[in-house]
């Protein structure tokens, strides 16, 4: 599924799967990296899943934009792109659509009793909450504890 099938942003997908990150990028790092690159409060869920054992990533990870049309400039920024300082013939990232689309669903797939005991932010979920008017607004504590 190309995240890009929507020419005009107008329509389509707010979830999008991000594969070929570098090991040793940490959520707060891809946090850091939306927001620098012009995307710092415009998506309202992050996650980049990580192995406890070994501190490292699993390749991949999920954000949900606050419209379609963010998710598909950022598609159009990062897919095929080298981030993360990566040399250059390192893997280009792969910007795809996710299979589970919009906050409410991916809150809710992590939102059970196992991942709720979870207190490291860097291996949690970044959530917002969606506002009924207001700016969207951080539910909890930025992932780095509140400093960068």
């Amino acid at each position: 599924k190309d995240a890009r099938a929507s020419q005009d942003g107008s329509s389509g997908p707010t979830t999008l799967m991000i594969r070929n990150l570098p090991p040793h990028v940490l959520q707060r790092d891809f946090l850091r990296e939306l927001d620098r690159s012009g995307f710092a409060d415009k998506y309202d869920f992050a996650y980049v899943p990580t192995t406890v054992c070994s501190a490292t990533n699993k390749g991949f990870g999920f954000v949900n934009f606050c419209t379609p049309e963010i998710a598909w400039r950022f598609s159009l920024a990062w897919h095929k792109k080298c981030g993360f300082d990566q040399a250059p013939g390192s893997n280009m990232l792969n910007i795809s659509v996710a299979d589970l689309q919009g906050w409410a669903a991916n809150v809710a797939k992590w939102d059970n009793p196992r991942n709720r005991r979870i207190r490291n932010e860097n291996y949690k979920p970044f959530v917002r909450r969606l506002p009924t008017s207001a700016p969207v607004a951080p539910v909890a504590s930025p992932p780095m504890g509140g400093a960068s």
